[in-house]
């Protein structure tokens, strides 16, 4: 890989790592970070590390926020997609049911801040193992992440 902050990072984990990007005090969205070029091993390893920031009003629209995030690979050569949630595939989120009545005039709205990290290889099971290029944005709602253009390259 081409940076050492994306080594060592528990690429199934929601903590701020050393491949988180850093944002400004007065930033609110969703922002990736992955190296420019991934080489690839027998590993399989394709980092993408991500932190948000968003209104308390806006994180409560979902059931669990950090699992309905979107991250997409769309390959530059055949505009292919590739999708998915970063829901583990062997957890059950059961069904939401919030019969308690929502007082919009309790609480004033905060931020809420939160990191992903992700191994692409491993959560978009269909995304070819193979050198090409990948422009990669994660999104949730109407909220949309920079896009990053990332080189699988041989080993």
């Amino acid at each position: 890989m081409a940076s050492t902050q994306f080594e060592n990072v528990d690429y199934s984990s929601f903590e701020k790592s050393a491949c988180s990007p850093s944002l400004d005090e007065d930033f609110r969205g969703l922002v990736i970070a992955a190296p420019e070029t991934v080489a690839m091993s027998d590993e399989y390893i394709f980092p993408v590390c991500g932190s948000y920031r968003v209104a308390s009003d806006f994180y409560e629209q979902f059931q669990s926020f950090s699992n309905e995030i979107v991250v997409v690979a769309v390959d530059a050569e055949t505009h292919t997609p590739y999708a998915s949630t970063l829901l583990d595939p062997e957890y059950d989120p059961g069904v939401y049911d919030d019969d308690e009545p929502v007082d919009e005039d309790a609480a004033e709205p905060y931020l809420v801040a939160g990191w992903f990290n992700v191994n692409l290889f491993e959560f978009l099971e269909e995304l070819p193992r193979k050198p090409g290029s990948f422009h990669v944005y994660a999104m949730i709602g109407d909220l949309k992440s920079n896009t990053l253009l990332v080189k699988v390259a041989p080993p």
